[in-house]
């Protein structure tokens, strides 16, 4: 969602009731209003400022909301930027880096709350530069669920194209977001 003002939130809802179940919803998502998204037709809500709190990853919110909405039904945006040689979750519009690092480890344990995984690129998002290869490689190997990857297609091409980096198979799902799995003959 482009803001929680009344013209993006009936945006929001015509394009849920337009399509129901073939699309996701972030932004502003709470414990006060997830369901009423999935109820109007959104396949998965998108959170990350409701779970994330002045940098700091709040497990009793992000357990709440797994109750309330199943973590079927959740998505995690762990959009982030590279610092030290590590990958770390920003927030706050991508300004403050959290006290979470990204890694097999703390994806294995969020995994276990979420469906799938979003991750934006933040140090090549909207610059056209190409995609971040590094960290799409990463996710690929440390991720057991699946990652919806965007920042940095310079191209629809580019974003067109379905490549291997190693072990992971990077698909185009939109012009600047790649899922990031496993093959599946598609």
């Amino acid at each position: 969602m482009l803001g929680s003002d009344h013209a993006s939130r009936l945006t929001a809802f015509e394009a849920l009731l337009a399509w129901p179940g073939g699309l996701q919803l972030g932004g502003g998502v709470t414990t006060d209003n997830a369901m009423e998204y999935l109820d109007a037709g959104a396949s998965h809500v998108i959170v990350t400022s409701f779970v994330f709190r002045e940098g700091q990853l709040e497990e009793d919110r992000l357990k709440a909301l797994v109750k309330l909405v199943g973590k079927q039904r959740l998505v995690l945006d762990l959009s982030c930027r590279q610092r030290d040689g590590q990958y770390w979750v920003v927030t706050d519009r991508w300004q403050r880096f959290s006290s979470l690092s990204l890694g097999e480890a703390s994806l294995a344990e969020l995994a276990g709350s979420c469906d799938e995984f979003l991750v934006h690129g933040v140090d090549v998002e909207g610059m056209q530069l190409g995609i971040d290869e590094t960290l799409v490689e990463l996710l690929g190997k440390w991720s057991p669920i699946p990652v919806t990857y965007a920042g940095g297609a310079r191209t629809l091409v580019r974003a067109q194209i379905s490549c291997f980096l190693g072990p992971l198979f990077v698909k185009a799902c939109t012009v600047v977001y790649y899922s990031v799995g496993w093959p599946t003959g598609n």
